[in-house]
């Protein structure tokens, strides 16, 4: 088993472990225990073998709605659990570690098993969790940290070819802000999956994502994504359509900003199409509803990364000439 350590100026470093089929072990070890309550997504039903206490939540983006906080709080305060296992894809991780991070409630462990690859390389251990209201993704939001998180590959054999395919544009935007063989090995194994081991790369990607969650940002994009969509629920069907263009968004600033050159970012631009997640009509149609004030982001650079401060003329001018300059485009 392999082992990633998140040091940050918190209580206790947060381990990630990484081995297949390791999830059979952590429920044999803990199904017995009448204090665990284990939260699964519920297209999970059929695939893991939980006995005792296991609640079942859809997953997606209703899986961070309010009635779904206050139903699970309910649940592990009316059973008294004191250990949280949970095993589903980024939103069911929000929910759980939203909830845990803000109930009164003496909770000795929370365990965290992503089954999704976007919600692996991209695992919960960033500090914040956050929940849906009034129609905005992650109204509100908690910092707070988890005990364990454990990466096993296997569920990824649950997942159709074209929902990988899509999934491997994340470890490829990690690559564009660290490193370039990363990227290209991500457009490799999007197109050629099968027989592929996947354990070196998930590795690499972890500890890329740790290079943000050490300095407490954000994945690229999130700050920005839940400003362009009216409703949560667009994303369920449209993630990674929606974040590859606020990505692409990004990288075009970049390249104003003088960050990469104008062959690299054509470059981006292509590669998004390569992965099947680049979409026009999105782009074209691309609108800040709620920016009133300035937000944060963080550019690509081919020297250095750049947090940058978007105030809102600012960001409306970037969207503007981003909409033109994809326009005249023959992508997609």
């Amino acid at each position: 088993m392999k082992n990633l350590i998140l040091s940050k100026n918190i209580k206790s470093d947060i381990n990630v472990f990484i081995k297949e089929n390791f999830h059979e072990k952590i429920i044999d070890n803990y199904d017995e225990k009448e204090d665990v309550l284990f939260i699964v997504d519920t297209k999970l039903r059929n695939f893991l073998k939980i006995k005792n206490n296991i609640k079942f939540i859809k997953g997606g983006e209703e899986a961070k709605y309010l009635d779904k906080y206050l139903d699970l709080c309910q649940t592990i305060e009316k059973n008294k659990f004191n250990i949280v296992i949970g095993i589903g894809g980024g939103s069911l991780m929000d929910l759980i570690g939203y909830t845990l991070n803000t109930l009164n409630h003496n909770i000795k462990k929370i365990i965290l098993i992503p089954t999704t690859l976007t919600s692996m390389i991209f695992p919960p251990i960033s500090g914040f969790f956050g929940i849906d209201m009034n129609f905005k993704r992650d109204y509100l939001k908690v910092f707070g940290y988890v005990n364990e998180v454990y990466i096993d590959q296997s569920f990824l054999s649950l997942l159709s070819k074209q929902s990988l395919k899509k999934q491997f544009f994340c470890s490829y935007i990690l690559g564009t802000y660290f490193d370039s063989n990363l990227s290209k090995l991500s457009l490799h194994y999007s197109k050629n999956f099968d027989n592929t081991d996947l354990e070196e790369f998930l590795i690499n990607s972890i500890k890329n994502s740790m290079k943000f969650y050490k300095d407490n940002y954000e994945i690229p994009g999130y700050n920005l994504i839940k400003y362009f969509i009216k409703n949560p629920i667009e994303i369920n069907n449209k993630f990674f359509e929606i974040y590859s263009s606020i990505f692409l968004l990004l990288s075009y600033i970049s390249y104003i900003e003088g960050l990469i050159s104008l062959e690299e970012f054509k470059m981006i631009l292509n590669d998004t199409n390569e992965f099947g997640v680049f979409n026009k009509k999105i782009i074209l149609n691309m609108k800040n509803n709620y920016i009133n004030d300035y937000v944060t982001d963080i550019i690509p650079g081919k020297n250095k990364n750049t947090l940058k401060y978007f105030s809102v003329n600012e960001i409306n001018i970037y969207i503007d000439d981003f909409i033109n300059f994809i326009r005249g485009e023959k992508v997609g």
